[in-house]
């Protein structure tokens, strides 16, 4: 399972709000890039909130492709 949180303190894993939870990677990134676009049609910035993935182990994923 992935979850898409959204820290709040310097520990990012272990400070943040679980926003959802998903089956595989890409339907995490998925989530995240469905909210950017909601947020552009509204006018705000697509990067206003910082959103991360963590898999089971609560480690940060990277989107695949990038690192």
């Amino acid at each position: 399972m992935f979850k898409v949180v959204q820290p709040w303190g310097n520990r990012v894993a272990h400070e943040a709000t679980v926003l959802s939870e998903h089956p595989t990677v890409t339907e995490a990134f998925a989530a995240i890039d469905a909210l950017a676009a909601r947020m552009q049609e509204t006018g705000a910035p697509s990067d206003a909130v910082h959103l991360v993935v963590l898999n089971s182990a609560g480690r940060i994923v990277y989107r695949p492709g990038t690192h």
